[in-house]
């Protein structure tokens, strides 16, 4: 689902680029960033006879997000940095797609989905990233390993994809005209976002 997409992976992208390298912990630091208009967060997933996309309204991220973290040698550790995505803003295509996506999520108890940015670390190519993410759905969280690659242009643009199987959340995919169609359990998310430094 910034998961993103993830939101929070793109932000450790920046700091591949920002952060140096030291054997010690340094302090805390923090930071704030907003995500750029031409971002994308999808959630794509399919039926026994068909595919689906789930479109986030990027525009819903207004707000500054900030971070802080400290660093131990190569890894970087969160204490905040977090991202909150309404259900109600993805778009699936349809009326009908749109309440069941909603339906699955629990939006009724639920009507968000978290995640947070956790750990991130760094390898010898600057522009590969690996986080540890933690995801909320439903109520649910689970920890995840997710690749993330960043790039820096005018501002910094990161990009990744994850795979989830949604019963890991105890969610449950309907089925439609008599259990004749089935929407798989396996969901994939895509994000590329853009980020800039507010000041």
């Amino acid at each position: 689902m910034k998961i993103f997409g993830l939101i929070i992976f793109l932000i450790l992208g920046l700091f591949g680029s920002k952060l140096p390298t030291s054997e010690t912990v340094l302090s805390p630091n923090s930071e704030a960033y907003i995500i750029l208009p031409d971002s994308r967060l999808t959630i794509l997933g399919s039926t026994n006879i068909n595919n689906f996309k789930c479109n986030f309204d990027i525009s819903e991220l207004k707000n500054p997000i900030t971070i802080s973290y400290s660093q131990k040698e190569d890894n970087f550790i969160f204490s905040k940095a977090s991202l909150k995505l309404k259900n109600q803003s993805f778009d699936c295509g349809s009326r009908p797609i749109n309440k069941d996506f909603l339906s699955l999520l629990k939006t009724e108890n639920y009507p968000e989905i978290t995640l947070r940015l956790k750990e991130l670390s760094l390898n010898d190519d600057p522009s590969q990233v690996k986080a540890l993410v933690e995801i909320e759905i439903a109520g649910i969280s689970k920890v995840y390993n997710v690749n993330v690659s960043a790039a820096k242009d005018n501002t910094f643009v990161v990009s990744g994809f994850l795979k989830l199987n949604i019963e890991d959340f105890n969610l449950q995919a309907p089925k439609k005209v008599l259990g004749l169609i089935i929407v798989e359990k396996i969901i994939d998310i895509e994000f590329k976002l853009k980020l800039s430094p507010y000041s």
